[in-house]
């Protein structure tokens, strides 16, 4: 059994990252988690088309696969017509919408001649004249935005549809559910991946049986360097070690975002069945090796809109995390809205801080929880 390192020499991961995804070969093999296909749809045009030509190099090499259960999981979601996993602005940008129509009637309760004066308006009127100006002006701007929703995309469906179907892992749904007989056991003796998820009622397995078509996979291709991708890694598949080798300097990994590797558990067991080693990588590592002139010298700079997009992502990434994993996990959120995140009279009845403290022992991301805005997640969820 590998042991939890202290340190971890992110130079050499950064090396064997790049090595996989600059130059794929069919002696590698790159598999996407289920996030990465519904990531496809909120992307802009111009960072869809760069993150496209990345995926679509990796299949003429005959390196990308998609596991099955991924298929299944992305098939669910459109099925049940999950837009808003698809699109989570779409409710985001109505409340915004909604908060500026109020503008205006906060302005006329709170604003006077004198106030006005004040402030560089001849008088009142004028004064919430410009507020009603401004707020149609943004009104108009939301709706734009609010039509920029590329779940609709036809042209994004049709090519996630030519990526399954040119990329899909051959391995048969009955065959991972065959190997089902000992999840309960690991997961009661918390092994990864997907112990967290136990207390599902659906799609309680998913992550587990994704890891086991990565490892049939391999197994069969006798592939030597191996990858998967994810949005974000969740905290039963990685760690973070305590410090980290880093442009050759040992320093303590405590700055945000935290660097995470493969938890030991899974790198022991993928090493005993395949003898050869794999690698986790999140879209922010991903995309730094991408844009980065010293691993990717000759096209870095085709990946400059989607280096934007992952860093602005990141920025906004724990509100929009912790919305969507219970969007997600239906189940989590019904408990909530029964329990903790209940009102009967006003909103004001609901502790946000006990909202946190559940959220940060039941969640399971890989996230600052204190930089999540829990009054705009609670509004969203639960108002």
């Amino acid at each position: 059994m590998k042991v939890l390192k202290e340190t971890i020499n992110v130079d050499k991961y950064y090396h064997e990252l790049a090595e996989i995804i600059i130059h794929p070969d069919q002696n590698s093999l790159v598999f996407i988690d289920t996030n990465i296909l519904i990531w496809l749809y909120r992307l802009n045009n111009e960072s869809f088309n760069e993150f496209s030509k990345f995926l679509n190099e990796l299949s003429s090499q005959e390196s990308l696969i998609i596991p099955t259960w991924v298929v299944h999981e992305y098939n669910n979601l459109l099925i049940t017509n999950s837009e808003i996993v698809f699109f989570p602005f779409k409710k985001r940008l109505k409340t915004l919408d909604s908060d500026i129509n109020n503008l205006t009637e906060i302005a006329r309760l709170l604003a006077d001649n004198e106030f006005s004066k004040k402030h560089g308006f001849p008088n009142k009127r004028e004064f919430i004249k410009e507020i009603q100006s401004e707020t149609e002006s943004l009104k108009k701007k939301i709706r734009i935005l609010n039509d920029k929703n590329n779940f609709k995309n036809e042209k994004r469906r049709e090519y996630i549809e030519e990526l399954i179907t040119k990329n899909c892992s051959n391995t048969k749904i009955k065959d991972l559910l065959n190997k089902t007989k000992n999840f309960d056991f690991r997961f009661s003796h918390q092994i990864p991946p997907g112990f967290e998820d136990n207390t599902k009622i659906s799609n309680k397995y998913g992550d587990l049986l994704i890891w086991k078509d990565i490892i049939l996979n391999c197994k069969k291709k006798k592939s030597e360097k191996n990858l998967f991708i994810s949005l974000d890694l969740k905290r039963d598949w990685v760690y973070h070690p305590q410090k980290i080798i880093k442009n050759g300097n040992l320093i303590n990994n405590n700055i945000e975002p935290k660097f995470h590797y493969i938890a030991p558990w899974l790198e022991q067991e993928f090493f005993d069945e395949t003898n050869e080693n794999i690698i986790f990588s999140d879209v922010k590592l991903l995309v730094d090796v991408l844009y980065s002139p010293d691993y990717n010298m000759m096209d870095f700079e085709y990946f400059k809109n989607l280096a934007k997009t992952a860093d602005i992502e990141l920025n906004n990434n724990e509100t929009n995390q912790v919305i969507e994993w219970l969007i997600v996990n239906n189940e989590k959120l019904q408990y909530l809205r029964n329990t903790i995140c209940n009102w009967q009279v006003s909103p004001g009845e609901v502790e946000i801080e006990e909202l946190k403290k559940w959220a940060v022992s039941n969640i399971n991301l890989n996230i600052n929880f204190q930089k999540a805005d829990w009054n705009n997640i609670f509004v969203q969820l639960f108002i």
